[in-house]
């Protein structure tokens, strides 16, 4: 079974170290935020486009990564909104 990770809410510095550590730990990473360009980053990571503000979204986010990667064992809500 492979270990599949979604961080929600990633940017330059928080989202991404936690990106990078599950990587290194064997997972299979996806990654998302408002901003990302969508398709697979140099890192390798799955990156999705979504507004978190958009609570709509999520389940399409989810069926996203089971369909590429598999279904997510750790989920990270790394996003916030004022």
């Amino acid at each position: 079974m492979s270990k599949v990770a979604i961080i929600f809410g990633v940017g330059a510095r928080t989202g991404y170290g936690i990106a990078q550590k599950f990587a290194r730990e064997g997972f299979k990473v996806a990654v998302t935020s408002r901003t990302v360009t969508e398709g697979v980053t140099p890192e390798g990571y799955l990156a999705i486009r979504a507004d978190l503000a958009k609570a709509e979204l999520i389940p399409s986010v989810f069926q996203t990564v089971k369909s590429k990667l598999g279904v997510p064992s750790v989920v990270i809500y790394n996003g916030s909104y004022w």
